[in-house]
């Protein structure tokens, strides 16, 4: 069952609780190294808030590109 969510770490404001409300479990990273290791057959998807950052990089690209890899929705 896909019951994980992966999240930024520094980002722990109202999503986090509403996706934990939702009957998942919060997988909190910082990098994107992080994010690449924390992908499982029980990740539904990768939360990121626009605003985040991994490391001073683009986030929105390499976290799509992630994704696709991974076959998980962003």
């Amino acid at each position: 069952m896909k019951n994980e969510v992966t999240g930024p770490e520094k980002h722990a404001y109202g999503y986090d609780h509403a996706i934990r409300t939702a009957g998942v479990r919060l997988i909190e990273i910082e990098t994107a190294e992080e994010l690449e290791k924390a992908m499982s057959d029980r990740t539904a998807m990768m939360f990121l808030p626009q605003s985040s950052d991994l490391q001073g990089e683009n986030p929105s690209r390499r976290i799509r590109r992630i994704g696709k890899k991974h076959n998980i929705p962003t």
